[in-house]
């Protein structure tokens, strides 16, 4: 019975001796996604910005984007490539897609399904949260006009008739070309004062030496990667007639510019561009597996990114010599 005393006793001073030092280890959070729009109230029309956060464990990565081709009441314009930030416990992948509301009404944008990679090559697929959006009109709503009694005439000195009848026939033709005016700038590329003034100041050339090098590289990623290679190119394409002509086409869909009157500067090559520009919304807006498990839809990936390239090769300005 002694004998145990010794023991119980070192036991218990062991056990009341200074704590352990805390440990630095950090635990890895679980992979989230979440999809974010601020306002939530649009106008009609209006160009936003959904944005895309992914969280995930280092050394993970995530797919490309792929957006819906369709949602009811909304234009998906283009989307990013995802932006990583690094940090010691998480890796934080961010991304945007542009829209533009097209109807009134409360609408919602659908669920994403994101891919991430871990390390061995374990895949997981997120899903994220609908998000509700609301677009109004920007006209200010105000009640019908009542009249309680019925509009007269007033009756005119005989010595003005004439004279009002002129008025009257000069207003009509003012109001005629008012309508023609707003039915121009409705039908064609209008080029506002903002984006004249920093076309004006823009270097073309570099414009078209940067627009080739990016081409030049999408080419290159579109024997691997043809659908992320179609939305680059289709990024850079615009980005490289915005710069280069002054044409507006940022908030503009294909379509639209299909149906949009065409630009004296590019009287000859509009039509190709528009082609080009639909092609590659062919390959962009499909998933990347459904694109290169099929091999037509491939080789038209292709062929648009290569016309891309070339038209660009064309276009080339006059101070830059063959």
């Amino acid at each position: 019975m002694r004998a145990w005393i010794p023991l119980g006793a070192g036991l218990l001073l062991a056990g009341c001796g200074p704590p352990a030092p805390p440990s630095d280890e950090v635990v890895a959070p679980l992979p989230r996604a979440t999809v974010v729009l601020e306002p939530s109230t649009l106008l009609l029309g209006q160009v936003a910005r959904l944005e895309v956060a992914v969280v995930t464990p280092p050394d993970h990565q995530v797919a490309p984007l792929v957006p819906p081709r369709a949602v009811p009441g909304i234009w998906v314009l283009d989307w990013e490539a995802p932006v990583l930030e690094r940090r010691p416990e998480r890796w934080l992948h961010r991304a945007g897609i542009r829209i533009r509301t097209q109807e009134l009404g409360e609408f919602q944008w659908p669920a994403l399904r994101i891919q991430v990679e871990g390390p061995e090559e374990v895949h997981t697929t997120l899903v994220t949260e609908p998000v509700a959006l609301r677009v109004v009109t920007s006209q200010a709503e105000s009640p019908p006009r009542q009249t309680p009694y019925p509009l007269r005439e007033l009756p005119a000195p005989a010595g003005w008739r004439p004279l009002a009848g002129a008025a009257a026939g000069g207003a009509l033709l003012a109001l005629a070309a008012v309508a023609a005016v707003a039915r121009w700038r409705r039908s064609g590329l209008v080029h506002t004062a903002r984006h004249e003034a920093s076309t004006q100041a823009a270097d073309p050339v570099s414009a078209w030496r940067e627009a080739c090098a990016d081409l030049d590289a999408a080419c290159q990623r579109g024997a691997r990667e043809p659908a992320q290679a179609a939305a680059d190119t289709a990024v850079v394409l615009r980005r490289y007639v915005v710069c280069r002509f002054g044409l507006e086409l940022g908030a503009h869909t294909t379509e639209e510019l299909a149906a949009a009157r065409t630009p004296r500067v590019l009287a000859t090559r509009w039509q190709g561009l528009v082609e080009v520009l639909r092609e590659l919304d062919r390959a962009r807006f499909r998933a990347p597996e459904a694109v290169e498990t099929d091999p037509r839809a491939e080789r038209r990936a292709r062929q648009a990114i290569d016309a891309a390239a070339r038209f660009a090769r064309e276009t080339r300005p006059q101070e830059v010599h063959p």
